[in-house]
């Protein structure tokens, strides 16, 4: 994801073990999308093998087949740009935090090249930063915000079944756990917390880290979660491997991190 393009690259498969190998000398094959926003990119998620979805600050959720270079939806923001985009392919839905604290979703594939009424969950009271959506748990989706919530969607009935309010915890990402009921969440408050959607309550909490934690994610086998900051000026600016079962933690790599995939 690069500026108002987007680049894609062939994908190197993790092992199932969980244990992650690097991908050698060899040089990867980069494709450049054409540019299809006039504006930066906020946020991207592949939705299958052929689709990406691509949210932007000129307010347009776009659905691109990169396959044969073309759009095949634009989706419209109502009020401001989009902050964080997922997609599940179990119910087809896409969802889009704003930074109007509104989540607005779309029916994907869809019938019409544009859809200007989406559905719209509201409940945060600023901008929604990250959602988590899983393919075993198809009717749930968890939101964070940046005042310092956590919130659980009944998305049959479109309705807010609870809300968690931790001081500073401005959230700034969420993933699932693998086939877990539980999600994995970073926040400005430099930590990161498991969340169970059974209790809807904190049932983790690492160790807290010297630099604001900006992405995460989990592994496969759900044993391992990655962490990554963007530090201050030349320190701290780096992607962190945890083991949950020993809260271990090993840095492992440096550079501007903005997203863990």
């Amino acid at each position: 994801l690069t500026g108002m393009g987007i680049c894609s690259s062939k994908e190197e498969r993790l092992d199932p073990s969980c244990s992650y190998m690097s991908g050698g000398d060899e040089e990867e094959e980069i494709q450049e999308i054409p540019l299809i926003h006039s504006q930066p990119i906020h946020s991207l998620c592949v939705a299958d093998s052929t689709h990406l979805i691509s949210g932007c600050a000129d307010n347009n959720v776009i659905v691109y087949q990169w396959s044969c270079h073309s759009i095949k939806n634009v989706f419209q923001m109502p009020v401001k740009p989009v902050s964080q985009i997922v997609y599940n392919n179990i119910s087809q839905w896409i969802y889009a935090g704003s930074r109007d604290s509104c989540i607005y979703s779309w029916k994907w594939p869809s019938s019409t090249l544009t859809e200007s009424r989406p559905h719209t969950l509201k409940g945060h009271t600023l901008s929604v930063t990250a959602l988590a959506t899983s393919t075993i748990y198809p009717n749930v989706l968890i939101s964070g915000s940046r005042d310092n919530s956590v919130r659980f969607w009944d998305l049959e009935t479109e309705l807010c079944v609870s809300t968690i309010n931790i001081p500073r915890n401005l959230v700034t990402d969420l993933k699932w756990i693998c086939d877990e009921p539980c999600i994995l969440q970073s926040s400005e408050d430099k930590t990161l917390r498991v969340w169970d959607m059974r209790t809807n309550d904190v049932v983790q909490h690492l160790p807290s880290k010297q630099h604001i934690q900006l992405c995460c994610n989990a592994s496969s086998c759900g044993n391992y979660f990655l962490s990554g900051s963007s530090g201050h000026r030349t320190s701290g600016s780096e992607l962190t491997l945890w083991d949950r079962r020993h809260f271990n933690a090993r840095k492992i790599d440096n550079g501007s991190i903005m997203e863990c995939r």
